[in-house]
């Protein structure tokens, strides 16, 4: 009897055991269908994400050859202003410079020959 029922318990164990195993296989052949089905997927989506990431990258090589062609265009632009700002500069040194500017020099002589018009014509009245 105490044979028949270990027979029992171990036939039981053996049963609880097949079930759950049966169960486990049969979950992960579901989960590896779901995984063929998702790598399917991605194969179909790996070209046309290939071919998207080729194009975007032309189109920033692109972007970025244009980028540089206008930097070159502006850096000329600042050398021009830069000069001319340079030269404006020097002629207002030229012209008002501390006294020494042929404006301010040719003020001067201006204001002498008018103070000495002046005198000759006091004297000559």
């Amino acid at each position: 009897m105490v044979l028949e029922a270990v027979a029992v318990i171990a036939v039981v164990i053996f049963a609880v055991l097949a079930a759950a195993v049966i169960q486990t296989q049969l979950k992960l052949q579901k989960t590896l269908a779901e995984v063929r089905c998702v790598l399917g997927a991605v194969q179909q989506e790996i070209p046309v994400l290939a071919a998207n990431f080729n194009s975007m990258a032309q189109a920033v090589s692109a972007l970025s050859m244009e980028a540089r062609h206008g930097i070159g265009q502006a850096s000329g632009f600042l050398r021009v202003v830069e000069d001319a700002g340079e030269r404006l500069t020097q002629i207002q040194r030229l012209m008002f410079g501390k006294g020494d500017g042929w404006y301010t020099q040719a003020r001067d002589i201006w204001a002498g020959v008018r103070a000495a018009s002046s005198v000759l014509l006091e004297q000559f009245h």
